[in-house]
């Protein structure tokens, strides 16, 4: 009723922004105005490097995948920095906004949120089936409870673990003090967070590289080292997240009139941390109490 009596309409602008209405969920009420990104050649780019991604895997070209996978990242990323409170994104300002409707980029809501819980969701079931594969060998192929102590040992994860831990109490702090009103230390506290993200891929670059690992002879080799890659993704992107975060707060994209960012950061961060410790819980901590003897 409100948006048919024109209450809520956005109006003929001047600012040249893309936006909509974003709504609650459930009772249907406005809540912000988002903008969206704007003409760029970007996007058509990015499909395209997908594209060549995809027809290297199905044709085994494997080299060639990961170049693409590369160039993919990082057109992906080039992308992204056009979003949010970029003038290109958030031309104009709030002259034109419907009555006491703030741009998502202002406010600490958006489909950004969405956007990062959903694909952690996802991100979830496939880091549960890896777990499952772990304890699939463990408990049900014949003799195939990994060996005592495990060749992870018990503290490099765990000091992995700690890393991305302090990582997140890094960005999360900053969080909190932009929901606080704060932005004092904004930069300086995402750079911390991404040089945490940085030591902990560093010290999963070390396990890979220094662990006795068989995974072409070995089913739990091939399960760790497919773990320890995937943890490394996740730290690697953690940290290039952060830093990028801080590089915006530097170009004035985000801060207290523009907090949205980091908090969908935070999610990965979180996501991240949780799932380090589960793999250190099942792959580290386990074998040592429950694993068949050397």
């Amino acid at each position: 009723a409100d948006i048919a009596a024109g209450r809520h309409g956005l109006p003929s602008a001047r600012h040249g922004r893309r936006e909509t209405l974003g709504v609650d969920p459930v009772s249907g009420r406005p809540r912000e105005v988002i903008h969206l990104p704007g003409n760029s050649w970007w996007p058509l780019v990015a499909g395209v490097m997908l594209a060549l991604l995809c027809g290297s895997l199905l044709l085994k070209f494997y080299w060639a995948a990961a170049v693409f996978t590369g160039l993919s990242l990082l057109v992906l990323l080039r992308w992204s920095w056009e979003n949010g409170a970029h003038p290109t994104a958030a031309a104009g300002e709030a002259e034109d906004l419907p009555e006491g409707l703030l741009l998502h980029s202002r406010t600490f809501d958006g489909p950004g949120l969405w956007g990062m819980g959903l694909a952690v969701l996802a991100d979830a079931a496939l880091f549960g089936a890896l777990l499952f594969g772990w304890l699939y060998l463990w408990t049900v192929v014949p003799d195939g409870a990994p060996v005592s102590p495990s060749v992870l040992g018990v503290w490099p994860l765990l000091a992995v673990a700690a890393l991305l831990a302090a990582g997140q109490w890094s960005i999360s702090s900053a969080v909190r003090r932009l929901r606080a009103g704060h932005a004092g230390g904004l930069a300086g506290r995402l750079w911390l967070a991404a040089a945490f993200g940085a030591l902990a891929s560093a010290g999963l670059v070390a396990l890979l590289a220094t662990l006795p690992l068989e995974p072409s002879r070995h089913a739990h080799d091939a399960v760790l080292t497919f773990m320890l890659s995937y943890l490394l993704v996740h730290a690697a992107m953690a940290a290039v997240f952060s830093g990028l975060q801080a590089a915006r707060v530097h170009l004035g994209y985000v801060g207290l009139f523009a907090p949205y960012e980091p908090a969908v950061v935070a999610i990965w961060w979180r996501f991240c941390t949780i799932a380090t410790v589960l793999a250190w819980a099942g792959m580290a901590l386990l074998p040592l109490l429950f694993g068949a003897p050397r």
